[in-house]
């Protein structure tokens, strides 16, 4: 496994979080009040797809030194 593209960035299995050259730009300003919404909407989203792709990773995790045990 390596590096994988995904909405939020790059993203690696091994690690959480992207590398600081994948990292998207967030702007100094906002548009306004609907721009501001449908980016922390956004945002969102990502981190959910994150935690439960962490879950997921926690459980194998506990499945495995299950079976080792």
């Amino acid at each position: 496994m390596g590096w994988m593209y995904r909405r939020s960035g790059w993203w690696c299995p091994r690690h959480s979080w992207s590398p600081a050259w994948a990292r998207a730009c967030t702007p100094y300003y906002m548009q306004g009040p609907e721009s501001e919404i449908k980016y922390l909407e956004d945002m969102k989203k990502d981190l959910e797809m994150s935690l439960e792709d962490i879950s997921k990773r926690i459980e194998e995790l506990k499945r495995t030194l299950g079976e080792k045990k």
